[in-house]
């Protein structure tokens, strides 16, 4: 595995495109926080399931223990999720975190207010003391045309800035590829991991269904995680109108280094061109 960190401190900007057959599998955003236990109960339940009626109108309740060792210790933690019909996308509460999922992404503009309205929810149903942690995760499976019998492949769909170690030692076919990059800019931090990989996907179906099954062979795989830690005096306010902002932020970047990591070649295979 190679293993690269860079810090970055400028602007990213690039062409704002949504793709008519866009790679990507998965979105979710992780809100995370003190720890609530009130916020598992079975009134929360009812107030959360009032809510989201109208959207994610199939509640679900799971147990589970953080470590499976102490199985014979404590109560078991409890997450409140609350699905849409088509199971495509959630939202998840845990005595710490709200996550909001779906593998049916269109738009920021669909996603982020889905975000704030569960956000709304939660706030009004137990107090969370604060913000903790805000991130956004992207993961993109690349699959082209293209017979790829080895980690070379990619070239010409991959850009060669990402690529441009898979020639260490002459002679040699790069079998496997996988390269984490850490970034630190003014909204936050971003790691971002490219992977070359074969079989039918990262993004499993469940809790989610996938928007579309794969067959298996050989994908690539963007993993984009921009992220804001805020702990102690730091933290946020848990409300839409402070996290509203801090979103956008964290969002901001994230198309910049999907657009950055693909090429011309492969724009044109998610528009439907090739």
């Amino acid at each position: 595995m190679f293993w690269y960190v860079f810090c970055y401190r400028g602007h990213m900007s690039y062409a704002r495109e949504v793709f008519a057959n866009a790679p990507l599998a998965f979105v979710a955003c992780e809100i995370r926080f003190p720890l609530a236990p009130k916020i598992t109960g079975d009134g929360s339940l009812q107030s959360l399931n009032e809510v989201f009626v109208d959207t994610l109108p199939i509640p679900e309740v799971a147990t589970f223990r953080s470590i499976p060792e102490m199985d014979a210790l404590g109560d078991p933690e409890r997450q409140l999720r609350f699905l849409n019909k088509e199971r495509t996308t959630s939202v998840a509460v845990t005595r710490n975190s709200l996550v909001v999922e779906t593998t049916d992404y269109v738009e920021w503009e669909y996603f982020k207010p889905l975000v704030l309205e569960a956000v709304r929810a939660v706030q009004e149903s137990v107090r969370i003391v604060g913000a903790e942690r805000v991130g956004l995760r992207y993961i993109d499976e690349i699959r082209v045309p293209d017979k790829i019998t080895d980690v070379s492949g990619w070239t010409g769909w991959i850009n060669n800035n990402v690529l441009s170690h898979l020639d260490p030692m002459p002679g040699y076919t790069p079998e496997s590829f996988q390269t984490v990059i850490e970034l630190s800019g003014p909204g936050g931090q971003i790691v971002v991991r490219y992977t070359a990989l074969d079989g039918a996907g990262v993004v499993s179906g469940e809790p989610l269904k996938r928007r579309s099954q794969t067959t298996e062979g050989p994908f690539f795989v963007i993993d984009t995680d921009s992220y804001r830690d805020v702990p102690g005096t730091e933290m946020l306010s848990f409300s839409p109108e402070v996290l509203a902002p801090v979103l956008d932020e964290l969002h901001e970047p994230v198309g910049a280094m999907f657009q950055n990591a693909i090429t011309d070649k492969s724009r044109a295979l998610f528009r439907g061109e090739l």
